[in-house]
């Protein structure tokens, strides 16, 4: 049984207009009658803009990557469909300009350099990893361009946004909201599990999982160990064996594009618990990846690509398909 909990991942429909948003009349009384005649606004051709974007379009998670960039195209394609970003009487069409952050540091602060100092960039997304994210804010921070955060892994990390960072802003949820929705679904769907064990990335996700403990407690689940694999790790037999030594009732994958991968691992090696997986990536995925059998029993905090809740990801869909074809939906990507 293949459970979809949540439908809030990533929707690229931010609202580029409150970034630029024009000046609210004053509520002063004017000295003067008004007028009786009206004058039409003047309108003028539209103005470029240029938006950049540094996602890791290289690397263990560039699929969700090169995702992320191919959505951010439609909704960009599309508003410059509309006529563009209207401010007052002045359009703005979108000039959308992609880099690869590596998903390190020194990638994306190059990235970034190009976009804002050669491409003119006034806003640029990124990134999914958090030490490339601080890369751009470095150099947008100096070149007076707004830094929208893509994704964070680490709530209050350094590198998210805080007041020390007044050209920073983020609209995605972060990790941990996930949590006890998963848990509160695992505990309706599969009373009968006692014991999990977490299985992370070491890139830092302590205080995350000491609160996956303790929520797990109280719904009378005990985290009897906590698995760590390195950042780049593809194979993941080898950690999964170590996984399932313990022999827990349900495994819980935290916050990794490769969770899927990480599924086929436990299933290859004989594991037929719950599994449970907090990364956005939705069940098409892991049915695309590690086949359909491998897919019972697996909680995932993605929405189904094949099967979109709401109108805006029926349209994003539909978008996608129109533009790549038969080309799967990557639903952790919007």
């Amino acid at each position: 049984m293949l459970t979809k909990i949540i439908s809030k991942t990533l929707l690229i429909t931010f609202m580029l207009t409150l970034c630029i948003a024009p000046s609210i009349p004053g509520s002063e009384k004017s000295a003067a009658p008004p007028s009786k005649t009206t004058s039409t606004p003047k309108t003028t051709s539209p103005l470029k803009l240029t938006i950049g974007v540094v996602l890791p379009l290289s690397g263990p998670i560039s699929p969700t990557g090169n995702g992320w960039a191919r959505v951010y195209k439609l909704y960009f394609d599309k508003l410059n469909e509309k006529g563009g970003i209207k401010v007052d009487n002045q359009s703005y069409i979108v000039n959308l300009v992609v880099e690869d952050g590596k998903t390190n540091f020194e990638a994306a602060r190059t990235a970034t350099t190009k976009l804002v100092h050669v491409s003119g960039a006034k806003f640029v997304f990124g990134e999914i990893m958090e030490s490339a994210t601080q890369g751009i804010y470095d150099v947008t921070s100096a070149g007076g361009a707004l830094h929208i955060i893509s994704w964070i892994n680490i709530p209050n990390h350094e590198a998210d946004v805080n007041i020390k960072k007044p050209l920073c802003i983020r609209f995605s949820i972060s990790p941990e909201d996930s949590i006890p929705v998963l848990l509160d679904d695992l505990v309706k769907t599969f009373p009968n599990v006692r014991t999990m064990v977490n299985c992370s990335p070491k890139i830092g996700y302590d205080p995350i999982d000491n609160l996956l403990v303790k929520m797990a407690k109280d719904r009378g689940i005990n985290v009897i160990a906590r698995e760590q694999w390195e950042w780049g790790t593809t194979d993941f037999l080898p950690v999964y064996t170590r996984v399932l030594a313990h022999k827990p009732d349900a495994i819980f994958a935290m916050v990794s594009a490769q969770a899927h991968s990480q599924l086929l691992a436990a299933r290859q090696l004989g594991y037929k618990g719950t599994f449970l997986s907090s990364s956005p990536k939705g069940p098409e995925e892991f049915i695309r990846v590690a086949g359909i059998d491998a897919c019972n029993d697996v909680i995932t905090a993605g929405w189904d690509g094949n099967n979109p809740p709401t109108r805006i990801l029926k349209e994003i869909s539909q978008l996608w398909t129109k533009a790549y074809g038969n080309e799967p939906l990557l639903s952790g990507t919007v």
